[in-house]
């Protein structure tokens, strides 16, 4: 989740970009933040 909260803060909004820019960008943010915890979920056990 903490991917989406910082998507949504920073991303600029839909008249700037388009909607599917925004989408990608924040399945972007989301997906990178699951990597991020998985490995530290992973090797800092």
């Amino acid at each position: 989740m903490p991917g989406f909260v910082l998507a949504f803060f920073t991303l600029t909004d839909v008249p700037a970009i388009s909607v599917f820019a925004l989408y990608g960008q924040m399945l972007l943010y989301m997906l990178i933040s699951i990597a991020l915890f998985t490995v530290g979920d992973t090797f800092l056990k």
